[in-house]
């Protein structure tokens, strides 16, 4: 989707059956009104996992963290 202006989000976990013991999460945000999460990366019990933003409709605000 391009490149965006971001603010990283880094979050404690709770250890269990899906999360190792102190597990940090990343979290990618749009740096602008909207917030949106553009992508999430956790290690897991097993392997890992990634959450990635493919598309996006109808913000409330513009979407200025877009970098052209």
């Amino acid at each position: 989707m391009g490149k965006f202006k971001t603010l990283r989000i880094t979050p404690s976990m709770v250890a269990g059956t899906v999360f190792k013991d102190e597990t940090k999460m990343d979290i990618w945000v749009s740096d602008d009104e909207n917030k949106i999460p553009l992508l999430i990366e956790s290690p897991l019990s097993v392997g890992s996992g990634k959450a990635i933003l493919k598309s996006y409709s109808n913000l409330r605000n513009s979407f200025t963290s877009k970098i052209n």
